[in-house]
């Protein structure tokens, strides 16, 4: 039941990226200063969806296909490798998307969080699906 809940809020958070990104660029070709600040919680919102998302059907995939909770720490890692590369598009590869540079969006400083999140969010997949094998037993 829980897990369902969790499932669906991930879906929501997830199309409430898709719908805010319809939207803006219905709107406007590039992003105005102003909806910087939209761009990036609307980012993290499908951000948090996708780890939602796909971390309940991990579980509802383990418990439907019986196999051991051991598979619940690579299941983790399918998370992480999704946020891995949205992550590393988003700071690294959107800079030609704004009328004015954003303050995070400097080349070097945004091409070192992309690669930053390349390299720690699968371990972050890895650590959540670790935590939850942990808490299944």
């Amino acid at each position: 039941m829980i897990a369902t809940l969790i499932c669906i809020l991930g879906i929501v958070l997830i199309l409430s990226e898709i719908v805010f990104r319809i939207y803006l660029k219905g709107r406007i070709r590039l992003i105005e200063p102003e909806d910087e600040n939209r761009v990036l919680y609307f980012f993290i919102a499908g951000n948090i969806g996708i780890w939602m998302f796909l971390l309940a059907a991990g579980y509802y995939m383990i418990e439907d296909l019986s196999l051991d909770i051991k598979w619940f720490i690579p299941v983790g890692l399918i998370p992480g490798l999704i946020s891995a590369y949205r992550n590393f598009r988003f700071w690294a590869v959107s800079g030609s998307k704004y009328h004015r540079k954003p303050a995070l969006g400097e080349p070097a400083g945004a091409i070192a969080v992309g690669c930053f999140a390349l390299v720690v969010m699968p371990l972050i997949g890895l650590a959540a699906g670790y935590v939850i094998y942990r808490l299944l037993l």
